[in-house]
């Protein structure tokens, strides 16, 4: 079961990020908004109506992606084996989210997982910052490749990539509540 829920979350995060470059290419977003923004509201509007027993609400989405993030750097970490998630007993989809743990200690656990070597908390923060400027430029890139791929290279030029603030520690104590009730 709790192998389910972290492929689950997992699987949302890919689809998430195939929606993310569809929208890139070929969508128009309003001024002020995101990429992320405008497949997330999509998503909701499209499953109006199908799934109402889930109330799946865009905060609820948003807490997935990022627990899936993090899922994802774990099992990245593991060479894609699932035998990680199994490895910890006590893991379930709420130990990934930023109120269990912060971003800081998230990078110090990572460390600790791969090497049985705890680092300071400065080295945390340090290993965030390197984490997050590594994100930015993967995404450039890949916004880059796309754009020349869809021979918009213009557009790349006009319009500057929006940083999207790391959300991972603004969630709502009412989403941890909410978003068990789809595991």
């Amino acid at each position: 079961m709790r192998r389910d829920q972290f492929r689950y979350c997992l699987k949302i995060l890919e689809h998430f990020r195939t929606l993310e470059t569809y929208f890139k290419i070929y969508h128009e977003w309003n001024k002020g908004q995101t990429i992320k923004t405008n497949v997330i509201r999509s998503i909701i509007k499209s499953g109006k109506g199908h799934n109402q027993h889930l109330k799946l609400t865009g905060s609820k989405l948003k807490l997935i992606i990022q627990r899936a993030k993090r899922m994802e750097r774990l099992l990245n970490l593991a060479n894609n084996n699932y035998n990680i998630f199994d490895a910890f007993p006590d893991f379930n989809t709420t130990f990934f989210s930023a109120k269990r743990m912060n971003t800081y200690n998230y990078e110090r656990w990572l460390i600790l997982v791969q090497t049985n070597n705890l680092v300071s908390a400065d080295e945390g923060r340090r290993l965030y910052e390197e984490y997050k400027e590594k994100c930015k430029k993967v995404r450039y890139e890949s916004l880059r490749n796309l754009y020349i791929g869809a021979n918009r290279e213009n557009d790349l030029l006009e319009n500057k990539i929006n940083d999207e603030e790391d959300e991972e520690d603004e969630e709502d104590e009412g989403d941890e509540e909410r978003i068990d009730l789809i595991f």
